[in-house]
């Protein structure tokens, strides 16, 4: 998915597969589940996701039996900024996380 460029012919299966996908969030212990669920974010226009798919979407996130790691956590605030219009957020270079401040 990695490779792949958003295009307005994919997106209604895209958006009909992440309907399907935010059902197996809370059932997977993988972090590649929410790896993939960004890349899929990522290429669907935000303006095409309705509401009652993102109350499913943000219901998978949020759901008491949700993984609870830091890709869970990168993904959250990353449909976070896509809602409200923003870049989707750049995965940190090794530079960056290293003059990050650590937590105590």
């Amino acid at each position: 998915l990695g490779d792949l460029v958003p295009c307005k012919e994919l997106e209604a299966e895209l958006i009909e597969l992440l309907g399907k996908f935010c059902c197996w969030v809370p059932h997977s212990v993988f972090d590649e589940t929410f790896l993939v669920l960004d890349e899929i974010i990522r290429l669907v226009d935000p303006k095409s996701i309705e509401q009652s798919l993102l109350q499913t979407l943000i219901d998978a996130l949020l759901d008491q039996y949700t993984s609870r790691t830091k890709v869970q956590g990168k993904t959250i605030q990353r449909v976070i900024n896509v809602m409200m219009g923003l870049p989707m957020m750049a995965e940190p270079t090794p530079e960056a996380e290293a003059k990050a401040p650590r937590e105590s």
